[in-house]
């Protein structure tokens, strides 16, 4: 299971902010609001800040592929 943004471009299991604010630039959703969905998932457990710009998201276990996003 892997962290969507509203179902359609998923977080790999490693990532950065670069790379959260390229799926929601995507997505058309605002930077800030952006950020705030990582620290809710932070605070959910579902992802895990192991150091400043480095992310684990929790539920991608299988695959640490990225889903390409398209223009």
């Amino acid at each position: 299971m892997v962290i969507q943004f509203r179902g359609s471009i998923r977080l790999p299991k490693h990532f950065n902010r670069q790379k959260y604010l390229e799926v929601a630039k995507a997505l058309k959703i605002p930077a800030k609001t952006a950020e705030g969905y990582i620290t809710s998932f932070i605070k959910a457990n579902l992802i895990h800040r192991e150091q400043q710009d480095n992310y684990l998201n929790l539920l991608n276990e299988e695959n640490e592929d990225v889903e390409e996003i398209k223009d």
